[in-house]
């Protein structure tokens, strides 16, 4: 057994020269850091030089074949871990001990009242996954997201995406009932001239509106589309995951996985998903703002109900000294719009138009309470996803294949329907009205350009099937934003009782019940059927020929097949096809 050495190389001397035990000490001393109780991502970095290279069996290694120096990346998981611990902070939760403390203070409670123990233990996983999220991790570190088998799950839901999601531009429209919610027509209809600058930027790439400009540098509210890189993640298990693995597979893997994260955005872009999030974003962000201004200047309220769901209720506050203040947001808010906002005349309306927040000049406590007023009714109206919203089986690999294209409709349950049926007010039923009549025109509009290309007999025949006023009237309400699940479930138990479902109007084409909607089901399903009659269509035992029906679901299987224009010509193409099978 040989003695392990350490030292350097001497050219000079071409001599190898040990280290001594005391200088072995000093350099270890070299890594060791102060304990200060903080993330990694807050300590100071240790200098190397990122050039030195040794030769060593006649290959070259260096320093950076260790690190990932992607810059984007880099910045983007420490953004994320840092944005999050920050938040943390502010409402005392400072380290992963304090977590753990608050935790075990719950599993303490629990315990003493008698509650039952697999219900504590469910309480923490959850309180676990969402802190995981929330700091940038993964929310269940024992999924490795660079095995090869999480990589091709990845794959797959990216293919998903790609072949199905041509036309969810169209289904964004419901949010326009929401939208309606914040304040009405009046509200709406003082910001359409806003509308021309918030799409359009100045020549130097800001917001030309104020107002806008100051909600998306300090909220950052509208800015999605540009800072969804491709490195940015979409689905939470891959939060802060880089793209691993030396093995010819891995590598492989990755390299598809680079392509889809490119052609994903091509897709949000093509569909109009990402644009038309982004008008509604920013057009209803900047109709709070000025509902909030109303409400400043003309001395009006909202219900107590809907003040609480934007933080703007009353709250009791513990000083250090250990009194307490009844701290009101809604007066800390309206009275900064009051003292730096600027207004001006409205042309069609009595009540003053909001021109700018002047968001630079407001007390600190004051800003940070209209942020939170503004991203709750913002998110609210045009729906996003908060890590609070998903259920734990969506944290899941699995979880997130069978939920693909269904969070919206699993969350609106809880941030739509019982929203407003829990507020109870005008707003909330007349936002319901109007967000099914927006998503019934909508489809009125995409069934129009569907028919693009056809003759004059195939678009009587597909209009007749397709836009009759119950047709319009079930996709209104099925794709409405507070539908939530009634359509599935109602489509669902229809699938045992006829061939025919109720609500099959989803924009990407998919059945809405809970089996055949799951993409992955549907592109086995269809790949079978359409391998099945190719073969069968060439083989002299059989009499079978291409269908209608079969060549479209063989065309579902490509990539972008969904997009308008692209889903014209392969409708036009399968309508070659008889509509039977026998020949």
């Amino acid at each position: 057994m040989t003695e392990e050495k350490f030292g350097v190389f001497d050219k000079s001397s071409g001599q190898f020269k040990q280290f001594t035990d005391q200088e072995i000490d000093e350099l270890l001393d070299l890594f060791k850091q102060k304990e200060r109780g903080l993330p990694s991502s807050a300590k100071g970095r240790l200098r190397f030089d990122m050039d030195a290279q040794l030769n060593w069996g006649g290959n070259t290694y260096s320093l950076k074949q260790l690190q990932d120096r992607d810059a984007e990346q880099v910045f983007t998981l420490y953004a994320s871990e840092m944005s999050g611990r920050i938040a943390l902070a502010k409402k005392g939760i400072k380290s992963e001990t304090d977590f753990n403390a608050e935790v075990n203070k719950g599993r303490a409670y629990a315990e003493h009242v008698g509650l039952n123990i697999d219900a504590m233990n469910k309480e923490a996983e959850i309180a676990q996954v969402m802190y995981n999220m929330i700091i940038g991790r993964r929310p269940h570190p024992q999924y490795d997201p660079n095995s090869s088998a999480m990589k091709i799950s990845r794959l797959v839901q990216d293919y998903n995406f790609l072949r199905l999601m041509g036309q969810v531009g169209y289904a964004q429209f419901a949010e326009l009932g929401n939208a309606y919610n914040v304040n009405g027509f009046r509200a709406m209809l003082r910001a359409v001239p806003e509308y021309r600058k918030m799409l359009k930027r100045a020549e130097d790439g800001t917001l030309q509106d104020p107002v806008l400009r100051d909600i998306e540098a300090f909220y950052g509210t509208g800015s999605d589309r540009m800072i969804q890189q491709m490195i940015n993640r979409l689905d939470y298990v891959e939060t802060g995951t880089s793209y691993g693995g030396r093995s010819k597979v891995a590598k492989a893997l990755n390299k598809a996985q680079v392509r889809t994260d490119q052609l994903k955005r091509v897709q949000a872009d093509v569909s109009g998903m990402a644009p038309i999030t982004l008008m509604l974003e920013r057009g209803t962000a900047r109709v709070v703002a000025q509902t909030l201004a109303d409400l400043a200047f003309e001395n009006t309220t909202l219900t107590l109900k809907r003040l609480n769901s934007l933080g703007l209720g009353k709250k009791t506050i513990t000083k250090a000294d250990g009194t307490t203040e009844v701290v009101d947001n809604a007066k800390i808010v309206f009275d900064a719009i009051k003292k730096h906002a600027k207004l001006e005349p409205s042309f069609l309306f009595k009540s003053k138009k909001l021109r700018e927040l002047n968001l630079e000049n407001w007390p600190p406590e004051a800003r940070e309470a209209f942020g939170v007023a503004l991203a709750r009714w913002t998110r609210r109206a045009i729906q996003q996803n908060d890590v609070g919203n998903l259920s734990l089986f969506m944290t899941k690999p699995w979880g997130q294949i069978v939920s693909q294209f269904r969070t919206f409709q699993i969350v609106s349950h809880s941030k739509q329907l019982l929203h407003n049926l829990s507020i109870n007010d005008t707003r909330a039923y007349l936002a319901m009205t109007f967000s099914a009549m927006t998503a019934g025109a909508a489809y009125t509009a995409q069934q129009n350009v569907k028919m693009i290309g056809m003759d004059e007999k195939q678009r009587k025949k597909y209009a007749e099937e397709n836009l009759g006023i119950a047709n319009i009237a079930k996709a209104g309400f099925a794709r409405s934003s507070w539908s939530a699940f009634i359509p599935s479930s109602v489509d669902t138990v229809a699938m045992f009782v006829s061939d025919d479902p109720v609500f099959s109007y989803r924009t990407s084409g998919l059945e809405n019940n809970f089996i055949d909607g799951v993409p992955t089901i549907q592109a086995m399903q269809n790949l079978i059927k359409g391998v099945q009659t190719s073969t069968r269509s060439v083989s002299p035992l059989s009499d079978q020929q291409m269908t209608r029906g079969r060549a479209r679901a063989l065309a579902s299987l490509l990539p972008f097949q969904n997009v308008t224009g692209i889903g014209n010509v392969h409708r036009y193409i399968a309508d070659q096809f008889p509509e039977r099978s026998s020949r």
